[in-house]
Parts: C-alpha cells; structure tokens; sequence
C-alpha cells in the first residue's frame, strides 16, 4: 500500500490519485470494477465523449439528479463536476459517491459564497428563494427549492403571482425566466463564465457562411445571445429540438460536451458549435471543469475508491428538502398525479395502484356474473351516455385546474381550503349520476379521480413539506 501513500496524502491539493497507470485498458478495467462493485457511472453531456460512452447513464442535472435518488448500486460515480457529486450524496447519505477530480468545480456555483448569500436572503425575510442546482450545498440549504433549466419555469409558475421570490445564483436564467413568467424576481448576480464566452460578432458572422442553420441556446447565456437564439431550452431539451426539429443545420450555444451526444442522435445533421469569444483549438466554448475528469481518473477513483464525497449530516438535511422538490417536479406517474404527490409517503400511491388493480381483478372475475335488472338508469333513451362523454370531459379538466392552482408545488391552507371546497362541490354535484346511473369503467374512474385529489388535498394539509401538483398527463 506503499504506491497509495502519497497519493492520498495530496488528494486534497492535487484534486485526485496521481498514479502512474501503464498499459491498462480503462475500459475493460472500468467494467470489470462496475461489476466487481456494483458501481454506477452518471455522466453528464458535458464530459469528453469516452466517459460518456462508458457511463451507464448520461443526462442533464434533473436527470441525473433524478438517477441518483433511485440507484440501488452500492456505489455512485459521479463523471461531472462537485455539486453534481454532492446532491448525489445529499440524496444517498448512505451510499458511497466517488468523484473522479475534487477540482472539478463550477463557476457558477463559486459566484455564491455562501456567507454573503445568507446576508443577502436575510435582508429579504419575505422572499421565497429558488436556486439552480448549480450551487453549493450550503447554498441548497437556505432554499425553498431547487430547480434546473429543464423545470425552473414549471416551479416558478406555480409560485402564487403575489409572492415574492429570489433567484439565484445565475442572473442570465433569472432574466430569462422573468421574461418567461412575466415575474420581478429579485436576481444573485451570478454566472457561468462558459455560457457567458460566446461572441455575437462572432455567431452572426457564422450564421452568414449557414443562413439556413437554425441559432439554439442554453438559457444561462446572456441576453444578447438568447435575443437571436430560435429555440431556448435546457441541455435535454435542446437535444430534443434538434432530435425532432425538420430543420437539417444547427448552431448550438451551450457548453461543446453536448455536440457528442446531439451527432450521435443526428449523423444526418450538421452540428456547429457556437464561437467563443476567446480564440482557441475547439472554436468553441468548453467547460474547463467538466473537462478535468478523464478516463485514468476515473478509472483509479473506482478502483481506490477516493475522493469520496462527504456533506455533513444537518446541511444535508436541510439541503435535502429543497432538492427533494427539484426532482418530484420531474417525474409523472401513470395516473397523472405529480411524482411529488407521494404526499405523506408513498403508501397513498401504492394504495390506489393496489385499488385500481383489485378494480380490474374483480371486474374480469364477474364479467359473466348475472348482474341485477333493478337498478335505475339515468335515461332510457341513451342520453346517459352523451352525458357521461361531458360530464367525463369537463370534471377531468375541472380537477386538473384545481390541482393545479391550489395544490401545487407551492400552496397555502387557504388554496387548500379552496381546492377542498371545490373537489367536494363537484363530487355532490354529481351524486346522483353516481348512486342513481349504471357506472360505466369510465365514470367509475372519473370518481375514483375525483376521490383521490381530494384525498391529496386532505393529506396536503396536514404536511408541512410544501412539495407536489398535478399534471395532466393522462388520467388512467
């Protein structure tokens, strides 16, 4: 154990294990130890192609963060930079998170020491603050939430119009979303020194040798940048236009990592990066950050199993809550319930997942069963039908507006009050048709919908997390 003593001695000051690795095929070695350790790799678009190949899965920071939270391998390695890392931790405090180069920070993160952002929150006491996730823990901690540029509208919309919020730490996002929501956030004065690097001289001149490529953009560029941009979306979402999009040339201003991915999905398209306004060997903008994990390092991280990624214990409680909420507002179940409506745990899905189950079993065992002739009909003349096919449409609609407005991701006891009042109103509304018609499977699923926002209502109230909506997905 010799080799590994000085190594570990400096890891702190170096970043990660400086060891000589001769003749070793990462790939194959990397393999054999995900196996050997039950290990996964999370990488992020923006790490250099060969770590992206060899990641078992690849994302954007929801769906990474997303990842995270449901692993079960014993050991997390994160290919991105020490945020990434540490939400990983925050969200597994007992799984091992590994980080290929301790150095691999974020300059955006850096743009917020934590101290002065405390102060700047205190002397706004009615602000709510809603982070990008590109922050530190410390940072996380003293958040209501935490969002990426994937769901940061989505959060922000569902913050009452009257409630005043802090947006931090990217002030080119917050432009840009005030923008979106037609909202005053107040803004940290913080920015991503790589999606601040691209040259307008430099873009318009491009754009002049491919009038026909369509300008997308990463909304942490500046302004000037978003002003000429066709499409504004996320790393996943920029992948998805240019994935969907009829259009055949592209100029893509965001972080060079992403260009992998978008050519792999796209070998018929023409991918451009956008320039920098530095002159350098890519003539684009790269995170010198995410480029600082390579395939030694990661390879010699799993083997040794260090740096390990530490956060202490009460800061990742705390952190937790805000981060908790940043991926329920990416998930969707079946039912069209909001991910984050696990309300007071997960037993009120798996409750109506079991019903709903039951529901089917029973109605195939007594499909042949002779049922009653006595039962009154709404209508002889099969008006029962046109009304069920209105009534169906507008309560669906009906719930969805009221999980919507007032049992969102944020919400108070009056909305809750509200959306009760209002769930109840519709379910006596239409009492009758229930206790009087013949229930069809899709009234009897229409009540069950009904039933359950009400009950998530109910839970919703008693829960101090104020995590969860409604989306109208579909509503099986």
């Amino acid at each position: 154990m010799k080799v590994l003593e000085k190594p570990i001695e400096n890891i702190e000051e170096v970043g990660y294990l400086k060891i000589d690795t001769p003749k070793i095929d990462f790939v194959k070695e990397i393999n054999k130890l995900k196996k050997e350790k039950n290990a996964i790799i999370l990488a992020h678009y923006y790490q250099i192609d060969e770590i992206q190949k060899i990641a078992d899965f690849v994302g954007d920071s929801l769906a990474l963060a997303q990842r995270a939270a449901e692993t079960d391998a014993d050991m997390i390695v994160f290919a991105g930079v020490h945020f990434m890392a540490e939400t990983a931790k925050i969200l597994n405090p007992t799984k091992k998170v590994i980080l290929p180069d301790l150095k691999a920070g974020c300059s955006l993160a850096e743009s917020c020491p934590p101290a002065e952002f405390a102060a700047f929150k205190k002397l706004h006491p009615n602000h709510i603050v809603v982070t990008y996730i590109n922050c530190s823990a410390d940072i996380k901690a003293l958040s209501d939430f935490v969002c990426t540029s994937s769901n940061a509208k989505m959060i922000i919309d569902s913050i009452p119009k009257e409630t005043p919020i802090i947006f931090a730490p990217d002030r080119n996002l917050g432009a840009w979303l005030n923008k979106e929501t037609v909202r005053e956030m107040l803004l940290w004065d913080g920015a991503c020194i790589v999606h601040e690097a691209f040259s307008i001289d430099k873009l318009l001149d491009l754009h002049s040798e491919h009038p026909d490529a369509e300008i997308i953009a990463h909304p942490e560029s500046e302004a000037h940048m978003l002003k000429v941009a066709k499409y504004i979306g996320s790393t996943s979402g920029l992948l998805k236009h240019v994935r969907e999009s009829d259009k055949k040339e592209f100029i893509v201003a965001t972080e060079a990592g992403i260009l992998f991915q978008m050519m792999q999905e796209n070998p018929d398209k023409i991918i451009i990066p956008a320039p920098a306004k530095e002159d350098n060997t890519c003539a684009c903008s790269e995170c010198h950050f995410m480029k600082m994990n390579t395939m030694q390092k990661l390879y010699l991280a799993m083997k040794y199993e260090m740096p390990n990624i530490e956060v202490e214990e009460e800061l990742a409680k705390k952190a937790k809550t805000s981060i908790k909420k940043l991926y329920a507002c990416g998930e969707v179940t079946r039912t069209g319930l909001h991910g984050g409506n696990r309300l007071a745990s997960n037993s009120l899905l798996e409750g109506i997942v079991y019903a709903h189950n039951a529901y089917k079993n029973i109605t195939k065992k007594f499909s042949k069963a002779k049922m009653p002739t006595n039962i009154p009909v709404w209508n002889d003349t099969g008006v029962v039908k046109n009304m069920e096919k209105i009534l169906i449409t507008h309560d669906i609609a009906e719930v969805k507006t009221i999980m919507s407005n007032y049992v969102g991701i944020v919400r108070s006891n009056e909305r809750l009050l509200r959306a009760e009042r209002r769930l109840k109103g519709l379910y006596e509304d239409n009492k009758r048709l229930y206790d009087y018609s013949e229930l069809s499977a899709d009234l009897c699923e229409l009540r069950n919908l009904i039933t359950t926002a009400y009950l998530i209502t109910q839970f919703s109230k008693r829960r101090k997390a104020n995590c969860g909506g409604f989306y109208s997905v579909d509503s099986e």
